[in-house]
């Protein structure tokens, strides 16, 4: 998809956050707009089907660690990094 291609992705790894909602557990775990997650628990990340399969055993407390790409802004472009971001689940 176009976002792959603006980061020159060769994998078909990945799902895109497209909103993080202010006080969510993404937000308390840092995620931003335009992250690409990769895996989560060690989890390959291909399609929203996989996140949401990975996310179908945890249960408060469990611990989540995430694999990000996150576009950083330069002079030249965007320089693509890889970010390990981790929090546990809070109670519903």
């Amino acid at each position: 998809d176009q976002m792959r291609e603006q980061m020159k992705l060769e994998t078909e790894l990945g799902v895109q956050v497209t909103r993080v909602e202010v006080g969510s557990f993404a937000d308390d775990n840092r995620l931003r707009e335009n992250d690409m997650i990769g895996s989560m628990n060690r989890a390959d990340l291909k399609s929203i089907d996989d996140l949401k399969s990975a996310q179908s055993g945890l249960k408060a407390g469990d611990e989540v660690a995430f694999r990000v790409m996150r576009g950083f802004p330069t002079r030249s472009g965007t320089r693509w990094q890889t970010l390990f971001l981790a929090g546990t689940l809070p109670p519903k």
